[in-house]
């Protein structure tokens, strides 16, 4: 994930050099704000490589305030998680934070009547992680509500799992896959043993690895499963998997994560409220340990003995 970024942090530098100023037509970025996408009230600008956005865009961060002062022509943006508070004058080519004024690269502007910031700038200085994924068009911007970020220090290690899963902002930098059901129509988590802030999720005939880097859920590897010898030893026929022959990648993108030590797992059988659940090395042997059937959600995780 590390050689991605940098090759994003590269491709903005070239970016900001390339002297354009125009709107995007039809092939306008998307934008995901908390894994949610969201429409502006008008396209996006692209301004000296830059992409400007109605202020609106970025609102519904949390544990955020973005006020616009038509007086001053002001924007100030507010993260109530740190109290650090950045101002945003129309025209200027620089930004005030907590009394300290940096340069950046575009400034506030007006475009038809309407109150256009940089989307990058003002979005970190929400206290925001700001992804631009160049194949997909798209910015992802994140960050946790400060519920999230308790639960995941939570000395529950279930409360931390379901929030892990459920609750963190998504950047997702690889490509759609669609799941085949009829191969598994279960949903299956592997954690490692005692943890919550990586996991392997299993739905039908796909398989993903997710990492937890600072409250924000990177999806940084995912692969198609069959018939092949390239086995991974989490996945064995005694999850239900109907193939006859080895289980194993067909395909996949991003970097296969090391198999270390032993993982707990839960396959959440959600149309009969079922969890069965067990460990499993990572050799592939399972030993499996019980089923609960008591869970509404794929995300009912609960304490397992064994651990």
């Amino acid at each position: 994930m590390k050689k991605r970024l940098i090759l994003l942090g590269a491709l903005a530098a070239f970016l900001s050099i390339i002297p354009l100023t125009n709107v995007f037509a039809a092939n306008a970025p998307s934008i995901f704000v908390n894994s949610k996408v969201v429409k502006t009230e008008i396209p996006p600008v692209l301004k000296n490589g830059v992409i400007l956005v109605p202020v609106k865009t970025i609102s519904e961060l949390p544990n955020t305030t973005i006020t616009w002062d038509n007086t001053t022509k002001t924007a100030t943006v507010v993260d109530k998680t740190t109290l650090r508070t950045s101002t945003f004058k129309l025209n200027s080519k620089y930004v005030v934070v907590q009394n300290e004024r940096k340069e950046i690269p575009v400034p506030v502007s007006i475009v038809d009547g309407r109150v256009l910031v940089p989307l990058r700038v003002i979005s970190e200085a929400s206290g925001a992680v700001v992804v631009w994924e160049q194949q997909k068009h798209t910015v992802y911007i994140a960050k946790a509500t400060n519920q999230t970020i308790q639960n995941l220090a939570s000395n529950n290690l279930a409360v931390r799992r379901k929030a892990t899963v459920s609750e963190t902002p998504k950047i997702d930098l690889l490509a759609h896959l669609s799941a085949n059901r009829n191969v598994n129509d279960n949903d299956v988590f592997y954690f490692p043993k005692g943890e919550s802030d990586h996991y392997f999720y299993l739905y039908g005939d796909i398989i993903e690895y997710h990492e937890i880097n600072n409250n924000i859920d990177y999806k940084t590897w995912q692969a198609k499963i069959g018939i092949s010898n390239d086995s991974i030893k989490l996945i064995s026929n005694e999850e239900g998997l109907p193939y006859k022959g080895k289980v194993g990648v067909v395909s996949e993108e991003g970097t296969r994560p090391q198999i270390i030590g032993e993982y707990v797992y839960y396959n959440m059988e959600i149309m009969g409220g079922i969890a069965r659940y067990g460990i499993v090395n990572s050799e592939g042997k399972v030993t499996d340990l019980g089923t609960n059937d008591d869970i509404t959600s794929i995300v009912d995780f609960f304490s397992i003995g064994e651990e």
